[in-house]
């Protein structure tokens, strides 16, 4: 792991975590918008259309920004599937132990995160899959499509 990896998640707790990645999402938004703004504007000379992906992009945020004309659907997983996931990723089990207990810091901190981002895709209806309910990617992808064009 990067050295400024290990001291970020040594030194802060889960909640100073959630915290900290919050606060860096959403002082991302002020970018986005106006790429999804200038997409808006230009969207008769590139009917191509833009996508953007990344849990960067805060529910709360696309919703208040009340963006006409932009559709959104956010991909979302229990937390035992995303554990499985960071788990394989990070090579969890060829770890050493100080090593575990950052990745499992990081799982706790991304469980918060991700209760976060249901609660919010919830409170503001927006579009959502749950990926542990679709077989398969290309089926994912139908899902998708057809709830932003919906």
């Amino acid at each position: 792991m990067p050295e400024h990896v290990v001291e970020h998640y040594s030194s802060l707790s889960v909640d100073e975590l959630v915290e900290d990645v919050m606060r860096h999402y959403s002082g991302l938004w002020p970018d986005i918008e106006p790429l999804v703004q200038t997409q808006l504007a230009n969207s008769s000379d590139d009917p191509g259309g833009l996508v953007l992906e990344g849990s960067a992009l805060l529910p709360g945020l696309f919703a208040g920004a009340e963006l006409e004309g932009v559709a959104a659907c956010w991909l979302t997983a229990d937390d035992d599937v995303l554990e499985s996931r960071i788990h394989a990723s990070s090579g969890f089990d060829n770890a050493t132990p100080d090593e575990q207990a950052l990745i499992q810091k990081f799982v706790q901190r991304n469980r918060i995160f991700n209760a976060l981002t249901k609660d919010a895709v919830n409170a503001h209806s927006l579009n959502s899959i749950d990926t542990g309910n679709v077989s398969g990617v290309d089926a994912l992808i139908e899902r998708c499509i057809e709830l932003v064009q919906a």
